[in-house]
């Protein structure tokens, strides 16, 4: 016993130590930003951050449970953490050694006690060990092979042990008026939330299960079958995929496999996730993603997926407008609904910065001539994250999660595909994904005719004639479809400009 509670004493010390050095890095920077600007205090204060990231990096691999989560979920925060951390951070793989099995037996006799046992025979080898759980082959009374992910014991306790010291830490430095702007409270609040979800054995059945519905249109994509009455609130039982990770090419390649037909294909289940499944597999590492035989492709694990919500969905359409029509006080407008911007008053602000950005620095892109592989998104990324640092704006943990998910597919489908061209592959897409919901966007547009017609102090009695006949659907017109297929095109450009910046 007592030997637990030193151990526990040892981790909260070596945790808060690190993030205590960590706040003061941020507490000097904020000083030399106050008195030199941005610029000059990220060079001056960039070996300091990397050093840092870099020793965090090291505690996090040698403590793992939950602290592995934070760090994975600290690297998608841009507006926060410097880019050293990100980088670092962002490498850091949720791969641990694993609990002994006799303690893993310990958990799966527990879960099936008073129930029928129905294993066979378990593997004693993991097939993979993360800081939550572990993966073992089994095979059932049925004969049928299987993968069982079981929660590791006493998981629990580390997690809130880590939960205590990270509150602590956040609540502590919470008091100090550098650190109130970016409400690391909020921010671990966010965490546990995250964490929550994965741990939550129940809700990964569900999210699988919608996946194999939703996706069962794609002949070429596999979801695991899964044995609901088998799993329990530790364990899941799934069928067994014998496949290869889709960044093991040289494995997979001698199978009737096409790295350009796989990433196309990886494109397509990804957009029918974010247009119109509206949930999203947000952990798609190499190691989630199994290449079979014949171009056709497995995604495994969904303890982490997130919801494109219609507040969402309604923002992104919404934004996009206005894009188009260069309007950037009302673009700022939804991405402060959405959660981007702190304060409403500080829209005006922004609004030139808005104007930059997309008008001059996004037209340096052009994916329509250039291949994924040879865009060189790094000064967008410099100037975003100075914006992001100077501005009164914030990144949401879901908008977090899109753009790391983003951007570890596009990573996945440059190394498959180099000369993959964003544009061309997504139009027709973006031009089913408008045709869909046409009718929706026609009503809008007629109320903002209507709307703009009616901010009018004399309205021509022809002018009051034309909103009459709107309003009854009387009114009779010819579209140019030339002019359609230019704002289809038009939409594309910008919106794979968008995506790639992620």
């Amino acid at each position: 016993m007592a030997k637990n509670k030193i151990n526990v004493s040892k981790r909260f010390f070596r945790v808060a130590f690190i993030f205590f050095k960590i706040f003061l890095d941020f507490r000097k920077e904020y000083k030399l930003r106050k008195k030199k600007g941005y610029n000059s205090a990220q060079k001056k204060m960039e070996k300091t951050h990397q050093k840092r990231a870099e020793e965090l990096y090291t505690i996090a691999i040698e403590l793992g449970g939950v602290l592995i989560k934070m760090c994975q979920y600290l690297s998608t925060r841009r507006d926060i953490f410097p880019e050293p951390y990100i980088n670092v951070l962002s490498s850091l793989q949720d791969r641990v050694p694993p609990v002994e099995f006799d303690k893993i037996k310990q958990v799966i006799d527990n879960e099936y006690r008073g129930k029928s046992f129905p294993f066979k025979e378990i593997d004693e080898t993991p097939l993979a060990s993360a800081s939550l759980g572990q993966t073992h082959k089994a095979i059932l009374k049925s004969g049928d092979v299987v993968v069982i992910k079981i929660l590791k014991p006493e998981i629990e306790k580390i997690i809130d042990i880590d939960f205590a010291i990270f509150h602590f830490v956040f609540k502590l430095f919470s008091h100090f008026k550098i650190f109130k702007e970016n409400d690391f409270l909020s921010l671990l609040d966010e965490f546990i939330k995250v964490t929550g979800d994965e741990l939550n054995f129940k809700r990964e059945v569900y999210i699988g299960r919608k996946f194999k519905v939703a996706l069962k249109k794609y002949p070429f994509v596999t979801v695991p079958y899964v044995y609901e009455e088998y799993s329990t609130y530790k364990i899941i039982v799934m069928e067994y995929i014998d496949g290869v990770k889709i960044t093991e090419k040289d494995k997979w390649k001698d199978k009737n496999n096409d790295p350009i037909i796989l990433a196309r294909r990886l494109v397509e289940i990804y957009i029918e996730q974010f247009l119109f499944l509206k949930i999203i597999h947000f952990d798609p590492h190499p190691g989630n993603i199994f290449v079979l035989e014949n171009n056709n492709i497995a995604l495994l694990d969904f303890g982490m997926a997130g919801e494109i919500t219609n507040k969402m969905s309604k923002g992104i359409k919404d934004g996009l407008s206005y894009m188009l029509k260069n309007d950037y006080e009302k673009v700022l407008r939804v991405l402060f609904e959405l959660g981007f911007i702190k304060k409403e008053k500080d829209i005006k602000k922004i609004v030139p910065i808005m104007e930059y950005f997309f008008s001059e620095v996004m037209s340096t892109i052009n994916l329509e001539r250039n291949s994924l592989q040879s865009v060189d998104l790094s000064p967008i990324v410099d100037d975003l994250v100075e914006i992001i640092y100077t501005q009164p704006i914030k990144l949401p943990y879901e908008w977090a999660y899109i753009g790391r998910t983003i951007g570890t597919l596009t990573g996945i489908i440059s190394f498959l595909y180099p000369d993959f061209k964003l544009y061309d592959e997504l139009k027709p897409y973006l031009e089913k994904f408008l045709k869909d919901r046409s009718q929706e966007i026609f009503q809008k547009l007629i109320e903002e005719a209507k709307n703009t017609f009616l901010e009018i102090v004399k309205l021509p009695k022809n002018a009051n004639n034309f909103i009459s006949k709107v309003e009854k659907g009387t009114l009779q017109f010819e579209i140019d479809l030339e002019e359609v297929d230019e704002k289809i095109n038009n939409l594309g450009i910008m919106l794979t400009k968008g995506i790639s910046f992620f």
